[in-house]
């Protein structure tokens, strides 16, 4: 939740880094758009960037993590200790390194790394014995140099002991939750690579992580954001200890949040401007760009306060991660997965909160759009189409063809953020718009045609970009009401004899746990006082009934087990921790079964068979914030 408080500081900040499409043709806006699928002509391998990488603020194991597996090809994936209490409370690096090898945050690291994904740590926060004052974790350290060994030793355990190729990010959002100084945010970059370097040459380490592209630390100081700060310090800081002329980069790092998914757009601004500033201080600028935390984070009203519940956020996430793919993005982390540590008094599992699965591990429409996108395998094929709405992938391996499709049309409110962007996008700078008396409050009028623009005093062109934004408004306010009817045209298909063609479907009323959310939360309120009562049935078998009458009177009390716990001899305690173990297992059980309904997960809604051609056409309709899968596969 910090990091939803500080985007809200941040909000007025972001708003104008979001563009949308420079030029709005009225062809786009036909009744059905066509998708021309060109079989012959490939375009390199399906990127790494469509895996679904995520971070974990919580790190349950069992059902949660073998589901995730079982489900998802992991992508970037981002740990802490952070979230861990049981390395948080350490003393010592000692007590840190053997609580290491048998933690929770361990199993994900291994598992990710087992099944192609990447593992990346970050290096947050300061370690108690290393505090430079009382809850000094977000401060500097009082030893740069007790830094760099706490550093050592995780490198030493993931990526020597484990032979796991970890890499490393130092801090998340330093913009806001780095309480001390620029420069000594840098010297801990510094002293993490020495860590790193020291245990492993070929281990990897990048930030700043900041929250926007913009972000500083020093707010009332620094004139450059911090991002531009940090290239420039290791351009110049060498590290004599390892032979260094200056500090490597080897990922350059950054959020981003609430981008409109269009090209060109801020995904393409902004790494367009990274890359000028590694230039300037002679670092490749082909480095790795790495969207190290998104989600659609503003609470949307036109869409209502549970679109990160339903299929509005699946819409969003394929539409972006395809932006950011044609904006030259290599990597992403969605925040976040879980949603199990977030502390409510209500009564339902959809809280519009930003996770994809729920907070007693029901599977969101969202964590479905990364399973489709995940399908995704082979090569990469040509497919064109003229609709700035949709977003659509396509590729093929020896016996598959996998096209996704997502038709996100951006809300108002997303809208609204775009317009002065984009008018400095085509030539009108701020100053410009200052003199020309278009402010935020007349542009929304404008676009809400309230005010002519003819009667504005301002240069044609200007007229002109104004009358396009208010065409494409116009038309996006249409579609968020209307399905989209399609026309998919495949060309040159290489598959002999019949070919099974299968169609997924995440919108509305498929895929989508939020459109039966009264069926499914009766489901989880249900099998939690089932699983209570497994656990009550095991603990009357080895303790009294009063004991056991204490335990039904701490919970209708609502006082944690843990509070009981410390109080039980070990015998007690082992009773009690087996009551909880059978309590999970069967609620994990019956939270599967719910997963496995087919309102909830990945729905496949249509199959037919397709007599062998080389061409034929699909007609296909997608409702608003709708994504669909198509698989034609060889039998």
């Amino acid at each position: 939740m910090e990091r939803f408080f500080l985007f809200l500081k941040h909000r007025v900040l972001l708003w104008v880094f979001v563009v949308f499409c420079a030029i709005i043709p009225n062809k786009v806006f036909s009744d059905t758009v066509t998708l021309e699928v060109d079989a012959s002509k490939k375009r390199g391998e399906v990127p790494y960037l469509f895996r679904a990488g995520v971070f974990l603020n919580s790190l349950p194991v069992n059902y949660p993590l073998e589901k995730f597996f079982k489900d998802q090809r992991p992508g970037q994936m981002e740990f802490s200790w952070d979230f861990y209490p049981e390395l948080l409370q350490c003393n010592s690096l000692k007590e840190f390194v053997d609580k290491l090898h048998s933690s929770n945050l361990s199993q994900w690291v291994k598992r990710t790394n087992d099944l192609g994904g990447e593992v990346l740590i970050k290096l947050m926060p300061v370690p108690k014995w290393l505090w430079s004052k009382n809850g000094g974790f977000r401060n500097s350290p009082k030893d740069y140099l007790g830094w760099a060994a706490f550093v050592e030793a995780i490198v030493d355990y993931f990526n020597n002991q484990l032979h796991i190729d970890a890499r490393y990010v130092v801090w998340d959002e330093p913009d806001g939750f780095w309480h001390g100084t620029e420069q000594e945010y840098l010297e801990l970059y510094k002293y993490s690579v020495l860590g790193v370097k020291k245990a492993n040459k070929q281990a990897q380490i990048g930030g700043p992580a900041t929250s926007i592209l913009e972000g500083k630390i020093n707010k009332g100081a620094a004139t450059m954001p911090l991002v531009y700060n940090f290239i420039e310090y290791c351009s110049r800081t060498g590290l004599p200890a390892l032979n260094m002329n200056r500090l490597p980069i080897d990922f350059l790092a950054w959020h981003v949040f609430d981008a409109v998914p269009i090209s060109p757009g801020r995904y393409d601004l902004e790494v367009g401007k990274v890359k000028k500033w590694l230039t300037e201080f002679g670092f490749n600028a082909d480095m790795e760009m790495n969207n190290a935390s998104w989600n659609a984070l503003s609470n949307y009203p036109s869409i209502g306060p549970w679109g990160r519940d339903n299929e509005f956020l699946s819409a969003y996430i394929v539409s972006s991660i395809l932006a950011m793919d044609r904006a030259g993005i290599q990597r992403h982390i969605f925040f976040n997965l879980f949603e199990d540590w977030i502390i409510t008094e209500k009564k339902t599992e959809f809280l519009g909160e930003q996770g994809l699965i729920t907070r007693n591990y029901v599977i969101k429409p969202s964590y479905n759009a990364f399973k489709a996108l995940g399908v995704l395998r082979g090569e990469m094929l040509d497919v064109k189409f003229d609709d700035p709405f949709l977003s659509a992938v396509i590729s093929m391996d020896e016996r598959n063809m996998y096209l996704l499709i997502s038709n996100f049309i951006p809300p108002d409110e997303m809208l609204m953020r775009a317009v002065s962007v984009n008018l400095n996008v085509k030539g009108c700078s701020k100053a410009d718009l200052e003199r020309y008396g278009l402010h935020r409050d007349l542009l929304k009028e404008l676009l809400n045609k309230r005010r002519s623009i003819e009667e504005l005093q301002i240069p044609e062109r200007v007229k002109d970009d104004i009358g396009q934004m208010v065409n494409y408004v116009q038309k996006a306010r249409e579609r968020q009401k209307i399905p989209v009817a399609m026309e998919i045209l495949f060309e040159n298909v290489p598959f002999k004899g019949n070919l099974k063609y299968s169609r997924y479907l995440i919108d509305v009323n498929h895929s989508n746990c939020y459109a039966i959310r009264e069926k499914v939360d009766g489901a989880v309120k249900r099998t939690r006082n089932e699983a209570w009562q497994e656990g009550m049935k095991y603990l009357s078998k080895v303790w009294s009934k009063e004991e056991v009458d204490e335990v039904q009177s701490l919970r209708e009390n609502k006082v944690a087990l843990r509070e009981l716990l410390k109080k039980l001899p070990e015998e007690k305690k082992k009773d009690l921790l087996e009551a909880q173990k059978v309590d999970r297992d069967f609620l994990y059980r019956k939270i599967d079964e719910i997963n496995e309904w087919p309102e909830v997960k990945l729905q496949k809604t249509e199959e037919d068979t397709i007599q062998p051609s080389s061409s034929f056409r699909r007609a296909v309709s997608l409702k608003p914030y709708a994504v669909t899968l198509i698989v034609l596969s060889e039998p």
